[in-house]
């Protein structure tokens, strides 16, 4: 029995003298570990602090914006102008508008950015004229309880309004509606958004639509369009695939505005147009009587011009405003080609009588030869053209310059002229050799 107790005895001491030098062996990394532990856990304490003070500073934001919104109303002011920046406008982080601002009825411009805009009750901006809304998540609800209650507006722009996949516009004060940027962020996925407007006269489609598509459904007493955006293909899309989805898309934008008085064209829709052209894509046939154009007289630009104009019979005057290159279409190399095509005309521009062109500076006198095709072009087709006004064809004091833009013009005027109406003796009337202007007459390039 003794040995036996001695023998535990033994084996208790040896398994506390083990485990207390099991606690005194040092590993290396324990330390290193540690520090790493502690510097987490400073820097978990940092962020979450961080986070609190970011949280009561929207809290003071928020208060002290609802208290210049509520003095705002209660001065009864004209104009509200409500400009936020914040990236939360994805989620329930950005600044909410109070619903006592629903029952603002002196405010005749409202503009907010970065607000969001969801009212619970019946708006009542009797008095509300403009209406400018910019950057949030824009239900299709909100934005009908909004337009319902306005009966005045005659103004509504909607910048980047994400998510709204349906505009439904029954008003009838509502003149003019801009539509500017629809981009698609991550969190949200790509939308179609369709735009039925049967009562207003103006709607400009304008910026970056990323890679949502845009479609007019009624808009039958629209007088005015501008069709002046681009779209960009995502990075697993085809160019092929891309390229048919562009023509499908703007072809029935054209289809929905045939009937306008005045239409205006932009660059990248402008390239769009030449590639129908190329793939010998049928044209809506336009009734457009003023026609304006945005072009970087890129190589591919002469075709869509042409093929446009071909589609436009009823033209009365058209504007040119020549803006700088950027990089709309610089994935279609095959538009280096498109110069050679040949354009048949089934009749020619019978009502024609005013070209107006402006733009065309010394930094894209590179692009020149496309410029003076547009013009031999217009010249030779316009059978009733009585004035082409080139306007901004120079702004430099450089004499070499001001020589090649006088050798430039000595060669337009020199074109054949379809027009009895256009008098070469008179068309151009030139400067002495120290200006770096035009003069003027019926076909005039002046600074």
């Amino acid at each position: 029995m003794e040995a036996e107790a001695e023998r535990s005895s033994t084996s208790s001491e040896d398994i506390s003298v083990s485990s207390y030098d099991s606690s005194l062996v040092k590993n290396p990394n324990s330390e290193e570990e540690q520090r790493e532990e502690e510097e987490q856990s400073d820097c978990n304490d940092y962020e979450d602090c961080s986070e609190a003070l970011e949280f009561l500073a929207r809290i003071l934001l928020k208060n002290r914006v609802d208290d210049w919104v509520r003095f705002a109303t209660a001065a009864k002011v004209d104009q509200l102008s409500l400009k936020l920046s914040s990236n939360h406008y994805k989620n329930s982080e950005a600044y909410v508008l109070p619903q006592d601002l629903y029952a603002n009825e002196f405010v005749s411009e409202f503009e907010f950015c970065f607000c969001k805009i969801f009212p619970t009750g019946v708006v009542n901006w009797s008095s509300l004229k403009r209406l400018c809304i910019g950057y949030t998540a824009l239900p299709e609800e909100a934005i009908a309880k909004v337009l319902m209650g306005s009966p005045k507006l005659e103004y509504l722009e909607l910048c980047n309004c994400c998510q709204l996949k349906r505009l439904g516009i029954v008003s009838d004060s509502l003149r003019k509606l801009v539509i500017k940027d629809h981009l698609r962020h991550s969190y949200f996925p790509a939308v179609e958004l369709e735009i039925a407007a049967p009562k207003i006269e103006s709607l400009e489609i304008l910026g970056n639509f990323d890679r949502n598509k845009c479609r007019i459904k009624d808009v039958s007493a629209l007088v005015e369009a501008k069709l002046d955006f681009h779209m960009s293909m995502g990075c697993r899309c085809k160019k092929e695939d891309a390229c048919k989805e562009y023509q499908d898309i703007v072809r029935g934008l054209l289809e929905s505005v045939h009937h306008v008085k005045e239409l205006t064209v932009g660059p990248w829709c402008l390239m769009v147009l030449s590639i129908m052209s190329v793939k010998h894509r049928p044209f809506p046939s336009l009734k457009c009587k003023r026609l304006t154009v945005k072009t970087s007289m890129k190589k591919w630009d002469f075709l869509g011009i042409a093929s446009l104009l071909q589609s436009s019979p009823y033209v009365e005057t058209l504007v040119m405003d020549i803006k700088s290159a950027d990089n709309s279409g610089s994935e279609f190399d095959e538009v280096s080609h498109w110069k050679s095509k040949k354009i048949h005309f089934k009749s020619l521009l019978q009502y024609l009588k005013t070209v107006k062109i402006s733009g065309f500076v010394e930094r894209l006198f590179h692009r020149k030869e496309v410029f003076i095709s547009v013009v031999q072009f217009l010249l030779k087709n316009a059978k009733v053209l009585e004035k082409m006004v080139i306007s901004e064809a120079l702004v430099t004091q450089n004499q070499n310059m001001v020589h090649e833009f006088r050798q430039m013009a000595q060669k337009l005027i020199s074109f054949p002229k379809s027009s009895p109406q256009i008098n070469s003796s008179d068309c151009l009337h030139l400067p002495n050799r120290s200006s770096s202007s035009f003069g003027s007459g019926k076909f005039v390039l002046i600074k």
